[in-house]
Parts: C-alpha cells; structure tokens; sequence
C-alpha cells in the first residue's frame, strides 16, 4: 500500500489489488485452519476432515492473531484505498476500472461467514452488485 499514489491508473495499482487478493485468500486459509482445529472430533468426523490441518494450541493461537492482523490491514488499510481510487474512476466515468474496483471491495468479504457480515459489507456488496450489473458489459 505504500505504493499508492492516490489514482486507480496509476503503475502501481495493479500490485496493489493483487496483494488485496491475496490478504483475502490468506484470509480464507487461516480462518479454515482455525476453524479445523477448533472443531470437535465427533463433529469433523460426520463432516469431513482435512488431513494435515492439525496444529498445535500455541499456532492456533498465534494464527488467531495473524488473523485479526490481516482483517485490520483489509479493513483499514486496502478498504479506504480502493474505496478513493473508485471516487477518481467514478469521476472520471471510467466504468470498467470502477467495476474492478467494485469487484474487489465485494471480493473482500467473500469468504466472510454470514453471521459475521455486518452493515457494512452487505451495503458494500449490495452496492457492488448493482453497479456491475448495470455498468459492465459481459458480452
């Protein structure tokens, strides 16, 4: 984010949604290791269980603040980032970046369990649905 110049054309905004992607799906994956290993064994047994998932207390620990760190660098670090660069495409009427972007503020949210899913991200994906689908051309 340090790369952030403050416009969605710029260079460096490429590297910058890339790395939000990828917080996203680290995401994912620590919250699955997480939730593996606090599962009961009767449970993940009638559920299925992933091999090689097994940690220790002190990872699970450890993963658990990984975690929140990665929702806080999301949340308040990548969020306002591309919520400003998509003011400047939408002033720029530049819809197919603005889409993107859109795309990228729902994508966030998208391995979010739905008890977790606050105001805010539904009116973030909500807002980020309609605006794809009467903007974007998928033909």
């Amino acid at each position: 984010l340090e790369l952030d110049t403050g416009r969605h054309d710029a260079p460096s905004a490429q590297g910058v949604l890339f790395a939000t992607r990828m917080l996203t799906r680290l995401l994912a994956f620590v919250s699955h290791i997480i939730k593996s290993n606090s599962l009961d064994t009767e449970f993940s047994a009638s559920t299925g269980f992933t091999r090689g998932m097994t940690c220790s207390s002190a990872a699970v620990s450890t993963l658990k603040d990984v975690k929140l760190r990665i929702k806080r660098a999301l949340g308040d670090k990548c969020t306002p980032v591309l919520k400003r660069w998509l003011g400047h495409a939408v002033k720029k009427n530049a819809i197919r970046p603005a889409c993107a972007l859109h795309a990228h503020l729902a994508y966030m949210h998208y391995w979010t369990p739905r008890d977790e899913i606050d105001k805010q991200a539904a009116r973030t994906i909500l807002t980020a649905q309609q605006y794809i689908f009467v903007n974007y051309s998928f033909a």
